[in-house]
C-alpha cells in the first residue's frame, strides 16, 4: 500500500490591528443602548466577528486560505497554486481540489494590559462605533451610526495547515505566503476595513512535521496507535526548503508613502464611552477620575486617533475642495447618490463622484491606506474641563446641562498614509495634494469639540514624493484642475 508524504504546519498569528472577520450576523453589549420610539433603552445592535464553538473569535481556515492565495496569485505563476490551494472556478470540468487544508485558528492566551472599549472576555472582542458626518450641518447623519466588533492588537491565534501529496517545492510555497503577513510593503491581510489599517498581523512559524509513507505503514503494525508519526524538521531542513519554491516575482506596485505627525495645540478628544459609565445618580457630581468623556487609549495606554476618525475629517476636507472649485455636485452627498451607489462591476468605477474614487465607496476599495494615529510621546499631560450650557433666555447656566471632559493636552500623534498609485489617476494625487496642504495649514480638526476649540492641528509631513522639489506635485494638481474644468463642462451640457 501507498502513502503519500502528510505534512503539518503550526504557527501563530497576532494580531497587530484591529481584526474583524464577520460572520453577517449582530451581537449586543449590556452598556450599548438607546432610546427606542417609546423611550425605553434597548441594546444596540453591533455587527459581529465570526465565533468558535466556545463562542470566542476565530478565523476561518477559508479566509485564511482565500486571503493568502490573493497574495500568492502576484507572485506565483508556475501553475502550481491550482494543485496546492483547488481551483478559483469550481465549476470547470477540470477543476481540482487543493492538497493543502487549512484549519480554523483559534485564539490561545489572552493577556491584554488595556483591553478595548465594550470589552467581552468570552469572545475576546471589543466593539467600535463609526458614524458618517452630514457634509451641511457638520453633525452626525440620522441612522448612520453603526457598531462593529473587532478583535484588538495582542490577540495570538494558533494556526494549522496540513496537507497530503505536497512536494517540497509546495510546502515552500506555504511558507513564503504565511512570512507574507509579515512583508512591511505589501503585507497578507485578513477581514475588513483595510484600508484604515485594520486585519494587520504577525506570524511566527512554529513546527514543520512530516510523516512519511514508511513511517505510517511502521506505525500501523503497532498494536498502541499513538500520536500520527509525524517527524519535526530542523531549522537548517526548513531553510532548504523555501528555495525550493523558487524565487517570487513581487509585484511592482507603485506606492507613495507619507508619515504624517499631527501637532495639536488645543486639547485632543476622541470619545470613549465605555470609560465614562451612565451615574446612577444623575445629581452625582463627577471628577477626573470618573469625567463625562474620555479619551480613547490603545493597549499600552496611549491616546490616538483612529483611522476611520482621521479618514473621515481628511475626506470631508477633500470635498470641500471639490465643491469651492467645481460646484455642489462634485462630490456626493450620501450613498443614496445615484452615482454613488454600490459598484457591482470593476469598470462601473467611472461613474463615482472623485471624492469616492479617491476614499472609497461601496464595492470600491480605496486606494488609500491609513493607519491609527498614535502618540509620539509615552505620556502628554491630561486636561480636565467643565462645560455648563448657557440658557438662552434667563441667560445663566441650563439647569441639567452641565458636564466635563477628560482630553489630552496638546500632543503630537504620528501615522502614515500609503496610496496605491496603479489604482490612482494623477488628477486624484492631486486632489490628495491639495487636501495634505490645508491639513499642514491646521484647515483640518479632529475629534471633539472642534467648536470648542478643541483637535486643531497642523501637520508635518515627510516622504519622498511630498519633497518641495518634486515637480510632479505640481502637476498633479493641475491634472485635477483640469478634471474639475472635464466636470463643470459635463454638468452643463448634460
Amino acid at each position: 500500500m501507498s502513502f503519500p508524504v502528510r505534512w503539518k504546519i503550526t504557527g501563530t498569528l497576532t494580531t497587530d490591528s484591529p481584526l474583524h472577520i464577520g460572520d453577517g450576523d449582530t451581537t449586543e453589549r449590556d452598556a450599548l443602548t438607546k432610546e427606542n420610539e417609546n423611550g425605553k433603552k434597548e441594546k444596540i445592535d453591533i455587527s459581529s466577528v465570526i465565533t468558535d464553538y466556545e463562542d470566542r473569535a476565530c478565523i476561518p481556515g477559508s479566509t485564511l486560505k482565500g486571503d493568502l492565495r490573493a497574495w500568492l496569485k502576484r507572485r506565483w505563476a508556475n501553475g502550481k497554486l491550482d494543485e496546492l490551494l483547488g481551483s478559483e472556478d469550481t465549476k470547470k470540468k477540470d477543476a481540482v481540489g487543493g492538497k493543502a487544508e487549512f484549519h480554523y485558528a483559534y485564539i490561545k492566551d489572552v493577556k491584554l494590559t488595556n483591553p478595548p472599549p465594550y470589552w467581552d472576555a468570552v469572545r475576546h472582542t471589543g466593539a467600535a462605533a463609526s458614524v458618517a458626518i452630514d457634509r451641511v450641518t457638520r453633525t452626525a447623519s440620522a441612522k448612520k451610526l453603526r457598531h462593529y466588533e473587532f478583535v484588538p492588537p495582542g490577540v495570538p491565534f494558533t494556526v494549522t495547515i496540513t496537507g497530503s501529496g505536497l512536494d517540497e517545492e509546495e510546502v515552500g510555497i506555504l511558507l513564503h505566503a504565511l512570512e507574507g503577513f509579515n512583508d512591511p510593503d505589501d503585507p497578507v491581510t485578513l477581514g475588513a476595513s483595510t484600508g484604515d489599517g485594520w486585519g494587520r498581523l504577525s506570524w511566527k512559524l512554529g513546527k514543520v512535521r512530516r510523516a512519511t509513507g514508511e513511517a505510517v505503514r511502521e506505525w500501523i503494525k503497532k498494536e498502541n496507535q499513538a500520536d500520527f508519526p509525524f517527524a519535526e524538521l530542523g531549522e537548517d531542513e526548513i531553510d532548504e526548503l523555501k528555495p525550493k519554491a523558487g524565487s517570487p516575482a513581487k509585484p511592482s506596485i507603485e506606492k507613495i508613502v507619507l508619515d504624517v505627525t499631527l501637532t495639536f495645540d488645543s486639547p485632543f478628544l476622541v470619545n470613549d464611552p465605555s470609560r465614562c459609565p451612565e451615574k446612577k445618580d444623575k445629581e452625582q457630581e463627577s471628577d477626573e477620575t470618573h469625567p463625562d468623556h474620555a479619551p480613547i487609549l490603545d493597549r499600552n495606554s496611549r491616546a490616538y486617533l483612529p483611522s476611520r476618525s482621521f479618514r473621515g475629517a481628511f475626506r470631508s476636507q477633500a470635498e470641500r475642495i471639490l465643491r469651492t472649485l467645481g460646484g455642489d455636485k462634485a462630490a456626493c452627498h450620501s450613498d443614496s447618490d445615484p452615482c454613488c451607489r454600490s459598484l457591482n462591476y470593476p469598470e462601473e468605477v467611472d461613474r463615482l463622484c472623485p471624492a469616492c474614487r479617491l476614499f472609497g465607496a461601496a464595492g470600491w476599495r480605496s486606494p488609500l491606506e491609513v493607519t491609527d494615529f498614535v502618540q509620539a510621546e509615552e505620556e502628554a499631560s491630561g486636561f480636565f474641563q467643565d462645560f455648563l450650557a448657557i440658557d438662552r433666555f434667563t441667560g445663566g447656566g441650563a439647569h441639567g446641562a452641565k458636564f466635563n471632559a477628560l482630553s489630552v493636552l496638546e500632543p503630537r500623534l504620528t501615522g502614515k498614509i500609503t496610496v496605491d498609485c496603479s489604482r490612482t489617476e494623477p488628477w486624484m494625487r492631486g486632489l490628495l495634494a491639495l487636501t495634505l496642504r490645508d491639513l499642514i495649514e491646521g484647515d483640518i480638526t479632529f475629534g471633539f469639540g472642534a467648536t470648542k476649540g478643541y483637535g486643531a492641528s497642523r501637520a508635518e509631513i515627510t516622504g519622498d514624493w511630498w519633497k518641495a522639489e518634486n515637480p510632479q506635485v505640481s502637476e498633479v494638481v493641475e491634472q485635477f484642475r483640469q478634471k474639475i474644468a472635464e466636470l463643470q463642462k459635463e454638468a452643463v451640457h448634460g
